[in-house]
């Protein structure tokens, strides 16, 4: 890895891991919902669709910064993963934009679509028994290209990205039909 990609990667696995932190904050603004009215609950109750916009659109170019800039070979687990996130921004920009709840809902399928694959393709990196197995040509599912703080790894950014969606557009709604 270059010195500039080893910093990318280190500045995005620690974005990981606030994101993660994020999920916990958005699932006890749910859970403690009647204790009071948090700003979580204000931004995800009017924005939940532009806050998870942003999150996928990070998620894409990240993602494109991996394949193009670092050199690193999608795996056929990475590319099911890009059909449901590269998608994500255009249906929540509109989602946003537009105003649409069901929109939002198509949004929410994606991501959570999107979470399984990723789990499953960090199941295999750590050497879990393939189930669905990757094809004799092409990258490797169960490659990892690195791993910091112990445990992120691309599969992990992607799972948190996908998880964070969905954990702010399922938030989003909540907190709009407790209102």
């Amino acid at each position: 890895m270059t010195p500039s990609v080893e910093f990318l990667t280190y500045a995005l696995s620690a974005l990981t891991i606030v994101a993660e932190a994020g999920i916990i904050v958005i699932a006890l603004s749910v859970i403690f919902h009647k204790k009071g009215e948090w700003i979580v609950h204000r931004i995800l109750r009017m924005h939940a669709p532009a806050v998870a916009f942003f999150i996928s659109l990070f998620a894409v170019l990240a993602s494109l910064f991996y394949s193009e800039v670092a050199g690193f070979p999608p795996c056929s687990l990475c590319v099911v993963q890009r059909v449901f996130m590269f998608p994500l921004p255009f249906i929540l920009l509109y989602a946003w934009l537009g105003g649409s709840r069901r929109t939002e809902g198509v949004a929410l399928l994606a991501a959570i679509i999107g979470s399984g694959v990723a789990a499953y393709n960090w199941f295999v990196q750590l050497g879990g028994n393939t189930f669905i197995p990757c094809p004799t040509s092409g990258e490797s599912c169960a490659r990892i290209f690195f791993i910091m703080f112990g445990y992120v790894t691309i599969p992990v950014m992607s799972l948190t990205a996908f998880a964070l969606i969905a954990a702010t557009l399922a938030a989003g709604r909540v907190h709009r039909h407790k209102n």
